[in-house]
């Protein structure tokens, strides 16, 4: 039996999921007294700078790609995808445009926050990894 957009077992278990990695991230963010925010001024730099410049482009196609598989979900049409080049460098992307037309409210919003939602559990991922392993880099 297929589970829906709306409820099952499968949306429970991933909301249950997001939830559990929340509470490790906070607990290891107290644990550690936020130490790791004193690493953010080492980001301001220009190896922190280049370093951005080099991961960016593969932080953004799982961004794009949270939109996109929303809006295939949805069932609202992809119209274009890709890689954009702004300035010399390239950026991937998704047209999902169709929203406007094809989509109700509810549906826009969870196509429009989809991208912002895969970012935020990259970070949770990538702050547990450093928390508990020490610097990867």
């Amino acid at each position: 039996m297929m589970m829906g957009w709306r409820g099952g077992k499968a949306v429970g278990t991933g909301v249950a999921s997001v939830a559990a990695l929340f509470v490790v991230c906070i607990w290891l963010g107290l644990f550690s007294e936020w130490a790791i925010l004193g690493a953010a001024a080492q980001a301001i730099s220009l190896e922190g700078l280049a370093t951005f410049a080099l991961l960016s482009p593969f932080l953004k196609l799982p961004h794009e790609l949270g939109h996109a598989l929303v809006a295939r979900r949805c069932h609202v049409p992809l119209r274009r995808a890709g890689i954009i080049f702004v300035g010399l460098f390239p950026l991937p992307f998704v047209d999902t445009s169709a929203a406007d037309i094809c989509a109700n409210r509810a549906q826009r919003i969870r196509i429009s926050l989809a991208g912002i939602f895969v970012d935020l559990l990259i970070a949770m991922l990538a702050f547990v990894v450093v928390s508990v392993g020490g610097d990867i880099l």
